[in-house]
């Protein structure tokens, strides 16, 4: 569900800055195009 989120927001002008995978859990942060982050959980 997340990953069509972060599909989305690509689509819409968003830029995927990194992808967190740790021991602590995930999250996608993005940039919107106004180079503001934002994560996706």
């Amino acid at each position: 569900m997340a990953l069509a989120h972060a599909e989305r927001c690509v689509d819409a002008g968003a830029t995927l800055a990194t992808v967190y995978d740790g021991d602590d859990g995930w999250h996608i942060a993005m940039l919107d195009p106004e180079g503001n982050e934002f994560c996706i959980q």
